[in-house]
């Protein structure tokens, strides 16, 4: 037994506990003899090493082997054992051990001490299953119904709950829990202190089975004008799930939820971290209502109270949740468009994209906003910005030409890359054109980098002018780094064979000084190069 202990708990890790091997093996051999003997010098000896073996619950290793030997300690006369016994449950049981069974009839002895009562529905709210609820199930829900203790009513509704999740897990077909749990929360939604606990079990039950909930909704809907933020985050859920199965809730919610909105202290100039639960509960609210249908006034509330949110907080995580409620609730709101202008601008990626495509909606043409985002990064020099207005352009016409070799001038460090990328996504012949002649005309030279090749590449494979050889066969070309010689040097024999161009002198004069150069490569395709000429 000492050896398969052994397995389960951690070696010298904590150095309070485990300074030397030695030292725990003297921990595992007083658990071994306190569990051989009797009598209660041992039981103590025994409550001394399991409160060192508590300490190890974090641990990754399985403690529930342990089971039996903290059942013993919730059989105890003694309080402070008992304690001990229902802070082990907590940490090293669950509802699989094996001694779970022998639970209820420790536990309905303690639930009699009022100083036990709140420890032990602690510990049951983490061990309960099906068949303890079976034995237990008379004095839990008169716990969870009378008791003058209401942290007792909380562990003890937790409790069936947790049974009511693992039967509907399991899919049990006569899973009765909620006869008994739906009355303790109707009767428990009234009391300010047990409302959240209700409120979110409620929301949990909605999730699967809204339809047993119907009569919960006017209750809800009273409790509704006045509720906390946190409950009422809470009940905007419940009430989403509730919307497919009660059609005239939608009503009665755009009746209800502008008497909500006047209590939020939104609508100043001054707002500071304190009112962040209320800008949650606002942003909640739109993703309830933008599950109703057709328009309504209380868009216009919600969209005004957003717009507020923007102008006045620079918590870059709320305006991205702003921007995306408002994205929910268009063109049943439009937003101003000044105050969307404005983000566009910012620092953060997120909310340039949100701000960016509702602008787009707002405007009607996308192009045009695109085209601004990118003179605005003539400013900003944003990779981020331009990246997101490449992949939103159409890959056609003159201005997404001369879009590339405007973005390409600001020079913005790694974006060579992604503008070849973007070059060879063009389709169309002549867009196609339209970047051959405007990278003739613009250039002497294609640059040497990820662009410069790409272009030199484009007119190899793309060219139907023999005049273009004047870009890869450039007056400097012997000055050119190796690659990029090398680069042109091969669109030039892919641009001869496409079109059978001929050479002037000066150009064959460039080639011959490229067969004198220290590369191979660069050598052997100028020689190419010449020879296809003279054939």
């Amino acid at each position: 037994m000492l050896a398969f202990m052994q397995n389960f708990i951690p070696s010298a890790d904590s150095k309070q506990l485990h300074s030397s091997d030695s030292y725990f093996q003297d921990i595992l051999q007083a658990l071994f003899d306190s569990m051989k003997s009797k009598g209660r010098k041992n039981e103590k000896n025994k409550i001394n090493v399991l409160s060192v073996l508590l300490k190890q619950h974090f641990y990754e290793y399985d403690l529930s082997f342990l089971s039996f030997e903290i059942i013993s300690l919730l059989a105890s006369n003694d309080t402070e054992t008992i304690l001990l016994g229902l802070r082990a449950c907590c940490f090293i049981l669950n509802n699989t051990s094996h001694a779970i069974d022998m639970i209820p009839s420790v536990l309905n002895r303690t639930f009699q001490y009022q100083d036990l009562l709140i420890p032990s529905l602690r510990a049951l709210s983490f061990v309960i299953n099906p068949y303890v609820f079976k034995k237990m199930e008379t004095p839990l829900i008169e716990i969870a119904s009378t008791s003058s203790y209401e942290m007792a009513r909380i562990y003890a509704l937790l409790s069936i709950f947790k049974v009511y999740q693992i039967q509907n897990d399991l899919k049990h077909k006569d899973n009765k829990v909620l006869i008994h749990l739906l009355p303790l929360l109707q009767r428990s939604i009234f009391q300010p202190s047990l409302r959240l606990i209700s409120v979110s079990i409620l929301c949990e039950i909605s999730l699967k089975e809204p339809e047993k909930l119907v009569h919960f909704n006017n209750i809800l809907l009273a409790e509704l004008p006045n509720c906390s933020p946190s409950i009422f985050m809470k009940l905007t859920r419940y009430f989403k799930n509730q919307l497919h199965v009660d059609k005239s809730l939608q009503e009665k919610l755009i009746i209800t939820l502008p008497k909500y909105f006047v209590s939020l202290n939104l609508n100043n100039n001054n707002l500071h971290e304190n009112e962040n639960n209320e800008i949650k509960a606002l942003i909640d609210s739109v993703n309830l209502i933008s599950h109703f249908e057709g328009n309504s006034i209380i868009f216009q509330q919600l969209g005004t109270m957003l717009e507020n949110v923007l102008m006045n907080n620079q918590d870059i995580n709320v305006q991205y949740l702003c921007l995306n409620c408002l994205l929910n609730i268009f063109p049943r709101y439009h937003p101003d468009p000044t105050i969307i202008a404005a983000l566009t601008n910012s620092y953060d990626l997120s909310i340039v994209g949100n701000a960016l495509q509702l602008k787009c909606l707002i405007t009607k043409n996308k192009l045009h906003v695109i085209y601004e985002l990118i003179a605005n990064a003539t400013v900003t020099r944003n990779y981020g910005v331009v990246e997101m207005a490449l992949s939103a352009i159409p890959r056609t016409g003159k201005k997404f030409v001369s879009a590339l070799f405007s973005i390409y001038q600001l020079q913005i460090p790694k974006i060579e890359p992604l503008l070849s990328k973007t070059l060879f996504e063009i389709e169309d012949k002549e867009t196609c054109d339209h970047f051959i002649s405007q990278a003739v005309e613009g250039l002497f030279e294609p640059p040497d980098d990820d662009f410069g090749y790409s272009i030199a590449y484009a007119v190899g494979e793309w060219s139907n002018n023999p005049n273009d050889i004047e870009l890869l066969l450039p007056p400097s070309l012997g000055q050119l780094s190796t690659h990029l010689q090398s680069v042109l040097l091969a669109s030039a024999i892919s641009l001869w064979f496409r079109i059978n161009y001929t050479l002037s002198k000066g150009y064959k004069n460039r080639l011959e000084l490229l067969t004198q150069s220290h590369t191979k490569e660069v050598r052997q395709q100028a020689q190419i190069l010449i020879k296809l000429m003279e054939d």
